[in-house]
């Protein structure tokens, strides 16, 4: 999937928020000592934060985006992965926190399924050095297995 350049641009803006202890502040392109040092901490290889707001960069009200965050919070429940809550912010203020989750050592493949589920365009991932990149959603071919 192509993500449009002012939806990339948004992307590359925006502050990706790890409620742990400490907080931790993400940005795509950047490496986060911080980070890196959480994966380590639970003996993890790679996290993705994911979420369920706002699919398609289309507004959606804060009872629906809850009611879907609810469902995507059982979904990493059921991965058996650890997960911390997340905020991502646009630091310009012209888009609303978007809330979700970092899951650690989440499979990629089950990353994919879920940005298809819940119709999400990107997601950040971080590998076991603290580099912080977007990973678009790929294209499967085929009936969709959920």
């Amino acid at each position: 999937m192509t993500i449009p350049p002012d939806l990339l641009l948004a992307y590359q803006k925006a502050l990706y928020w790890v409620r742990s202890s400490p907080n931790i502040m993400l940005r795509i392109g950047t490496i986060s000592e911080q980070a890196r040092d959480l994966l380590r901490e639970h003996d993890a290889d790679s996290a993705a934060i994911i979420t369920s707001d706002n699919p398609q960069s289309e507004l959606r009200s804060e009872e629906e985006n809850d009611f879907y965050r609810d469902q995507l919070q059982q979904e990493v429940v059921q991965s058996q992965c650890t997960f911390f809550l997340t905020a991502s912010v646009d630091p310009t203020g012209q888009w609303p926190d978007e809330h979700g989750f970092l899951v650690l050592d989440l499979p990629e493949t089950e990353l994919h399924r879920l940005l298809r589920k819940f119709d999400q365009a990107a997601a950040v991932w971080l590998d076991n050095t603290g580099q912080v990149t977007l990973v678009s959603q790929r294209v499967e071919s085929g009936p969709e297995s959920d």
